[in-house]
C-alpha cells in the first residue's frame, strides 16, 4: 500500500509540474503578454494601510503587506524623498531570491533578464525612467522556481507617497525571455 501511495504522490507532483507553464517537461511555453501591465504602490511606511505597497511577480499583482507576505518587492520614500524599492530579503529576516537590478536599456529593448547580478538584500534607489530587471522569490505554484520580469518607473508622486510603474513578466518558470508574444527558449 505504501508503494501505491508514493506512486500516486509522484504522479500528482509530475502532473502539477506539467500544468504550470514552463515548469514541467512541456516543450511549449506560454507566450509573454503582448502588453505590459501597470501598477501603483503606496509607501509601506507612511501610506494608508488599505493601499497595496508591494508587488508579486508570481501572481503579477500588487499586495497589501498587512494581508500577505507573498510579495517580491515593496516601495517606500525616504525622508529626503528618495524613492526606493525594497526586495523581499531586505525587509524580512529571511534570505530570498527576489531581486532587482537597474539595467542600461529601455523597457522595450530589455529582451532577456540577466541571470545574475540582482540586488536581494538592500533597497534599490529609483527615479522616473529607470528600467529594472527582476526575479521573483523562489516559488511558482507548488514548485520551487522563479519568474523573471521587467519594470519601468513611470511616476513618483511625492505628495501622495506613491510610485507607478509598468511591468511585464514571463509566465513560464525559470525563463528569462521578456520579448512580448514569445515564449522563448530557456
Amino acid at each position: 500500500m505504501r508503494g501505491v501511495s508514493r506512486l500516486l504522490a509522484a504522479t500528482w507532483m509530475a502532473m502539477m509540474a506539467m500544468s504550470l507553464p514552463g515548469c514541467g517537461d512541456s516543450p511549449v511555453g506560454v507566450p509573454v503578454p503582448d502588453e505590459p501591465g501597470e501598477a501603483t504602490l503606496a509607501d509601506f511606511r507612511t501610506g494608508p494601510l488599505v493601499e497595496p505597497s508591494a508587488f508579486s511577480w508570481i501572481v503579477l499583482s500588487t499586495i497589501r503587506t498587512d494581508q500577505s507576505s507573498e510579495w517580491d518587492f515593496a516601495f517606500a520614500l525616504e525622508a529626503d524623498t528618495t524613492a526606493q524599492l525594497f526586495p523581499r530579503g531586505s525587509v524580512l529576516e529571511q534570505p530570498s531570491t527576489a531581486g532587482l537590478q537597474i539595467v542600461p536599456v529601455s523597457f522595450d529593448n530589455l529582451a532577456r533578464a540577466p541571470e545574475s547580478g540582482y540586488i536581494t538584500d538592500e533597497p534599490v534607489t529609483v527615479q522616473v525612467g529607470d528600467v529594472l530587471a527582476a526575479v521573483s522569490r523562489r516559488q511558482c505554484g507548488s514548485l520551487n522556481f522563479v519568474r523573471f520580469g521587467k519594470l519601468e518607473i513611470l511616476d513618483i508622486d511625492l505628495i501622495r507617497g506613491q510610485l507607478t510603474f509598468k511591468q511585464l513578466a514571463n509566465p513560464n518558470c525559470e525563463n528569462p525571455n521578456l520579448v512580448p508574444g514569445e515564449a522563448g527558449e530557456i
